[in-house]
């Protein structure tokens, strides 16, 4: 891990509970794409989000002290599974696609990692859905639009046969948690 702290007051609402299947508890998209998707470019799009969002990288485990978060260092295996349901009986598709999401889900490991699991699943006759998942420790309202803008665009780029390459970062989260620190610390909070 490349940087360990305690965890963010942000969720501490959610740890201080003890919660029940804390890797469960996930934001997840299931989509269905308007033109087939190419499974390996999609792999490689995953791998560019992972390294280009530090937040994707948490990793959240009980201490002494109690919870600490700290970041992976890009690379290792990329959470993507491309999942073949097309030999399934058209009937038995939907329950054969709730099994696996349902699957993909649960396979989350704060502790770990990853915070994110994409999976893409075929279903015969060129159908396929994509399913998103991401912890919400990893991931916001807001933060989605910008995960999927990168997501495509480095698809888009890999499809293509280009190099992948993602707009600049504005704050690390890394950095974005130092300068929070820092103003908690400000004589102008300890006035408040």
């Amino acid at each position: 891990s490349s940087r360990r702290g305690m965890a963010s007051s942000g969720a501490r609402w959610w740890l201080d509970g003890e919660p029940r299947g804390p890797n469960h508890f996930n934001q997840a998209f299931l989509l269905e794409p308007t033109q087939p998707l190419d499974a390996a470019a999609l792999a490689d799009a995953v791998a560019a989000l992972l390294k280009h969002h530090d937040a994707l990288r948490v990793r959240l485990a009980r201490g002494a002290a109690g919870w600490e978060q700290s970041f992976a260092v890009p690379g290792g295996d990329v959470p993507f599974s491309h999942v073949d349901l097309a030999h399934v009986p058209e009937g038995e598709q939907r329950a054969g696609l709730e099994r696996a999401a349902a699957q993909t889900q649960q396979s989350l490991d704060l502790a770990r990692g990853p915070a994110l699991r994409v999976a893409l699943f075929e279903l015969g006759g060129g159908a396929q859905r994509l399913l998103v998942v991401i912890h919400p420790l990893a991931v916001d309202g807001v933060s989605w639009r910008i995960l999927f803008e990168d997501l495509w665009s480095a698809y888009a780029q890999r499809s293509r046969g280009e190099v992948i390459s993602l707009r600049a970062k504005t704050t690390s989260f890394r950095r974005w948690a130092e300068r929070l620190a820092e103003h908690a610390r400000s004589e102008a909070v300890a006035r408040e």
